[in-house]
């Protein structure tokens, strides 16, 4: 059993899948810009129900047009903590870009996750060269304790709130890495391995704690987390 909370997660940089271009790369700020600002913030945004995670798209693309980076990737992550990586491997085709009222217009339809993508991006990368937190920890702790099985997408963000919430969120995961499908099976011409570890990091500098290798049902019983945490 290792505690991987505390040492920065890593994988071999000499990957295949590095040789491997984006399908839809990074826009470039004026890309960014022009294409945020074609946005017409419709009141009744098709596409926020058209988002499982009902992110307020229009707020998020709007901050963008307006050069408030910080504040878009905000609106982003306080509705999905994964913005990062969904923005680049959630089908938006199928979800809010294909809402968009200009499909209707038969105009081109507002490249929702590429700006999704370029806000997070953008805004992760100056949350290292600054080391000012987007989302500072929780100084109040709550005497909570939760543990959450398999260190996939879902337990990575439902750990992150908890923490910041003050909860002692703790994951368990059998294999080495964290990450689940976005680390093992997203083709890598969307989104490549080592951003997904890079994304986990992140979580788990809200005070996430992750444990690898270890399984349960082998290693610890459920009954036994049952008994030591709040919620499972």
């Amino acid at each position: 059993m290792s505690d991987s909370s505390n040492p920065k997660l890593t994988i071999s940089p000499d990957r295949l899948e590095k040789q491997i271009a984006d399908y839809k790369p990074l826009f470039t700020k004026s890309e960014a810009l022009i294409e945020a600002n074609r946005c017409l913030n419709c009141y009744d945004a098709p596409c926020i129900s058209a988002c499982p995670t009902g992110i307020d798209i229009p707020a998020f693309i709007k901050k963008i047009a307006t050069g408030n980076i910080l504040g878009s990737a905000k609106v982003i992550f306080e509705a999905n903590m994964l913005g990062y990586s969904t923005g680049r491997v959630c089908p938006v085709e199928d979800l809010c870009v294909g809402a968009c009222v200009y499909n209707d217009l038969n105009y081109s339809p507002i490249q929702i996750g590429r700006l999704q993508r370029y806000a997070t991006e953008k805004a992760l990368e100056k949350e290292v060269s600054t080391g000012k937190k987007l989302f500072p920890r929780n100084s109040k702790k709550s005497e909570k304790k939760v543990g959450l099985i398999g260190a996939g997408p879902a337990s990575l963000a439902c750990a992150a709130y908890l923490a910041l919430d003050g909860v002692e969120a703790v994951i368990f995961e059998k294999d080495g890495l964290p990450g689940g499908l976005n680390t093992k099976a997203v083709a890598p011409y969307k989104f490549h391995t080592e951003d997904s570890i890079n994304e986990a990091n992140w979580i788990l500098q809200h005070g996430v704690e992750l444990k690898t290798g270890v399984e349960i049902g082998k290693d610890i019983s459920l009954e036994q987390l049952i008994d030591e945490y709040d919620a499972v």
